[in-house]
């Protein structure tokens, strides 16, 4: 499959939900800052979906399928 289409189904998993299963580990979900409203997880999934800082550095093969940030001093990567 071509990078270009690659880029494309992961953009509209990263962005919609549509197109696979979403995973979180449990150390991300013992992060979470109340379990009930699940605040942490939620801003995570949040700035994955916002997330358009691909480089050459984070995305050599164009697919678009890794990124990282920092969230409340936690460094994530996805």
């Amino acid at each position: 499959m071509p990078s270009g289409k690659i880029a494309e189904l992961n953009d509209m998993l990263r962005t919609t939900g549509i197109g696979g299963k979403i995973m979180i580990t449990a150390g991300l979900k013992a992060l979470e800052t109340s379990p009930k409203t699940g605040a942490f997880v939620q801003n995570v999934l949040a700035k994955v979906r916002e997330f358009d800082d691909f480089s050459p550095d984070n995305d050599p093969y164009k697919e678009r399928d890794f990124g990282s940030f920092t969230l409340d001093g936690h460094k994530i990567f996805w």
